[in-house]
């Protein structure tokens, strides 16, 4: 019988758990490399390298608190899902760092997969399409939140299907945790766009007025 209020619980704790890991990953790391200016020219040639390696940390952990708690099992395990698959779609982060972050992710596949069944070698193959187009079109798909949901929807499908010795309505909630997750993150993410391109329209206008001499609003004289 499923348990629906473990459910629940499970869904709001993994709300404030991404809210965590979203901040840190945006926030954390830049405040860290702008720290000082010349310590951001050495670093930010790093900073993704670094967010690759929080990254696979943070997946170590959710696969020990899978081994140690099997009860919530399938919610460690969207945590790393979400963890694996939402940096992917950082546009700062190059190809040979997208490569190490797919391998990770495959190697996540593998590890929570049959290796025997059939079902796995499908899903293995839609997980490498769905690697190549992130890649291609992640520009495309930050920009359009239909576009990013959609995506969300096809990992999710992508690996919970393969899961055979789960129940249906089990599978089925565990693909609808994993998409109010990543709601979020796409609410919190369309937010700090809008606040960074407000950012830049200030700076704009401040170098506007610097160049006509008409003298910045924040400047007091």
């Amino acid at each position: 019988m499923f348990d629906w209020g473990n459910w629940v619980i499970q869904t709001i704790i993994a709300a404030f758990f991404i809210s965590g890991f979203v901040v840190f990953y945006n926030q954390g790391l830049t405040a860290a490399t702008q720290t000082h200016r010349e310590r951001w020219l050495i670093l930010v040639r790093y900073d993704r390298l670094i967010a690759t390696i929080f990254t696979l940390a943070m997946v170590a952990f959710c696969q020990l608190a899978q081994y140690l708690n099997p009860i919530n099992e399938s919610a460690y395990t969207n945590w790393a899902l979400y963890i694996l698959f939402i940096p992917l779609l950082d546009q700062k982060v190059r190809l040979p760092e997208y490569i190490a972050r797919s391998v990770i992710a495959m190697a996540f596949w593998a590890a929570n997969n049959n290796l025997n069944s059939a079902n796995f070698y499908v899903s293995v193959a839609f997980l490498i399409i769905i690697l190549v187009l992130i890649y291609l079109y992640r520009y495309v798909i930050n920009g359009n939140w239909l576009l990013r949901m959609e995506l969300v929807l096809w990992i999710g499908l992508d690996f919970w299907l393969s899961q055979t010795q789960l129940t249906t309505l089990s599978v089925t909630m565990s693909i609808v945790m994993f998409l109010l997750m990543n709601m979020f993150t796409a609410f919190y993410w369309s937010t700090e766009r809008v606040t960074e391109l407000e950012h830049h329209r200030l700076e704009q206008q401040v170098n506007l007025d610097t160049l006509t001499q008409a003298g910045s609003f924040f400047c007091l004289s």
